[in-house]
């Protein structure tokens, strides 16, 4: 091989499993060409070694959710007990504030979201929104819960408004106030974002369902 083909291949290793595969390869060319008891003892002594690291270095850094955001969601904030589940869990009054170009912070929406299901041993969180300006008032959430009391969600609407779409975090405090910061696809085209605070919807029935003018 090439001295900028063995670069190349070096070059591309990314992980400790690769690492380990790369050594692996060299060690098992140099078994096929020496025939030698001493170096296969050597190898094999140096292949296990290398195992170990992997497996230990992988299992460190391993987190429940290796894919989301491992500040928030790690192996520690699971699962969740019953009463932080029935503290998400219902309809929520939701007012929803933007941030305009002028540093003001305005009303962008008023909606009501109804949190229908919460998987303790994953976190796993699911439910819908009832919204003014989405053609049939409804679009969906799915996200994360922790012990915490914090909540990362994705929402999204359907296919025809799908750019109406983004993220929330929401903190609860142990008496039950959800306070959050969102940010995602705006009316008018362009990213938007600002505070949202939510309120058990039993405590104001009533509560409006509507939109609000973007400066």
């Amino acid at each position: 091989m090439k001295v900028g083909g063995w670069a190349d291949v070096i070059g591309s290793v990314k992980t400790p499993l690769g690492l380990l595969a790369l050594i692996t390869l060299i060690i098992g060319g140099l078994l096929y060409r020496y025939d030698s008891g001493p170096i296969a003892s050597v190898s094999l002594i140096i292949l296990g070694f290398l195992a170990i690291f992997c497996v230990l270095y992988i299992a460190k850094d391993k987190t429940l959710f290796p894919t989301e955001i491992k500040s928030i969601w790690s192996k520690n904030d699971l699962p969740l007990e019953s009463e932080h589940k029935d503290a998400w869990l219902g309809k929520w009054n939701c007012r929803w504030t933007y941030r305009t170009k002028e540093n003001e912070i305005l009303p962008y929406v008023d909606d009501i979201i109804e949190i229908q299901d919460i998987d303790i041993d994953s976190g796993e969180i699911a439910g819908v929104g009832h919204s003014s300006y989405i053609e049939d008032g409804n679009y969906f959430l799915r996200g994360r819960v922790s012990n915490k009391n914090l909540a990362h969600v994705f929402y999204t609407s359907p296919a025809e408004t799908a750019g109406l779409s983004g993220m929330v975090i929401m903190s609860r405090t142990p008496l039950g106030e959800i306070t959050g910061w969102w940010l995602g696809a705006g009316r008018r085209g362009g990213d938007i974002g600002g505070g949202v605070t939510l309120e058990r919807h039993e405590t104001n029935p009533n509560f409006e369902i509507k939109n609000y003018k973007v400066a």
